[in-house]
């Protein structure tokens, strides 16, 4: 059984949620936050298995949870359920180590996959975000697998992605807001865990995982 808490500032947003999860035979509402102070003490009491929460709450915001669930080493992974899609706002999050993304607008079975997605160890972008997203696949759902896919940190398959986007490490540096010593660090930490010599075989080894998709216009469009 998948557990989740819901926070979110809104009482009938959290109805609906909870109307639509309780459709699910693998998953159960443990816990429900009106804020970010709540959802971050719910998350350290119940260790939820998934946290689904709005970015814009009273007292701390989504972001801010996320920051606060990884200072105190929760597994708990977190959902960003938000009105807004923009692509600043989504990469943030995915920085801070959200293992997904879905608007409002898709409160549907959507939500559902999103969750069993982020309880296995995998990462979702809903399908609203449909355009590409700091040079990644969008929409994207990257199943978890014993191989290295199952070991990548989120900036670790945000990297990965803008490599197989063709990007070089100084404009990922410049995309993501780092120097390009720390996407260097990035680079071999990835060839590692791919266990490649050279960016040829971390792409290829990308693509077998699914992680990235050799489209029409190049690697990862």
């Amino acid at each position: 059984m998948i557990r989740v808490v819901v926070a979110d500032d809104h009482p009938l947003l959290r109805e609906g949620v909870r109307a639509l999860l309780a459709k699910a035979d693998d998953i159960e509402v443990v816990g429900e936050a009106p804020d970010g102070p709540t959802a971050i003490l719910l998350a350290s009491r119940l260790k939820p298995d998934v946290l689904v929460t709005d970015l814009a709450m009273p007292g701390a915001g989504g972001i801010a949870v996320l920051e606060a669930l990884a200072r105190e080493g929760l597994s708990t992974h977190v959902i960003v359920l938000s009105m807004h899609g923009d692509d600043a706002l989504v990469g943030e999050a995915l920085a801070k180590g959200a293992h997904g993304y879905v608007l409002k607008e898709a409160v549907t079975e959507e939500l559902l996959l999103a969750i069993r997605t982020a309880a296995r160890g995998g990462t979702y972008i809903g399908s609203a975000l449909g355009r590409p997203l700091l040079g990644q696949v969008a929409p994207e759902v990257r199943p978890p697998s014993g191989g290295a896919a199952a070991s990548l940190t989120a900036r670790e398959l945000q990297i990965l992605r803008l490599i197989g986007a063709g990007h070089t490490s100084k404009v990922i540096a410049a995309e993501l807001g780092l120097s390009v010593k720390t996407v260097e660090h990035y680079r071999t930490s990835l060839l590692a865990k791919f266990g490649a010599s050279n960016l040829v075989g971390l792409i290829r080894g990308a693509l077998r995982e699914g992680l990235l998709d050799l489209g029409e216009d190049g690697w990862g469009r």
